[in-house]
């Protein structure tokens, strides 16, 4: 780049090398003990999924549906501007963290989950209302039970400093 400008950017790979993000993601995920992803505003991966220690990636995607949340998580004409959150059926939450090389250069979005917010249910409440969703409750059960809860204000807390961290590292690597 000369004079102080700036080449047009496509994506958050394009500022930040891929092996150094995906390290950061894999750290996330561990620290915090939820799955991380981050997608391009096109939701597509933009490097591997980060799982926390303990949760069954295989088990976790099929039981929990991993990937459906985005239609109701991400905007597809727009671009993500705030934190977004989505609780399912399940009671499992997902949210996205949009990261920005500048306000108008929308890179990538964090996405955070499935994480459980608030107290656990009591079993028989948690049984009668996955058998009310056609789900088996021991699988999903034991799955549950490997995720990190959070009162919602750490998740608030959390997902704040990603947005800081993420935007931050953006904007410096854009620099």
């Amino acid at each position: 780049m000369s004079g102080g400008e700036h080449e047009q950017i496509v994506g958050l790979l394009d500022v930040i090398d891929t092996s150094r993000w995906q390290r950061l993601q894999r750290h996330l995920a561990t620290v915090l003990g939820v799955m991380v992803r981050t997608l391009s505003p096109a939701r597509q991966l933009l490097v591997e999924p980060s799982w926390p220690p303990g949760l069954d990636p295989e088990r976790a995607v099929r039981l929990f549906r991993i990937g459906e949340e985005l239609e109701r998580l991400l905007p597809t004409t727009t671009p993500l501007r705030e934190i977004t959150e989505r609780t399912t059926p399940l009671g499992t939450t997902y949210a996205a963290v949009p990261i920005y090389a500048t306000p108008e250069q929308w890179l990538a979005c964090l996405v955070i989950g499935p994480v459980l917010v608030g107290r656990r249910e009591p079993p028989e409440t948690f049984r009668r209302r996955l058998k009310a969703e056609g789900l088996d409750p021991a699988p999903v059960g034991s799955l549950l039970l490997a995720i990190r809860p959070y009162t919602f204000t750490e998740l608030r807390s959390v997902l704040t400093f990603l947005e800081d961290v993420g935007n931050t590292l953006a904007q410096l690597a854009y620099q």
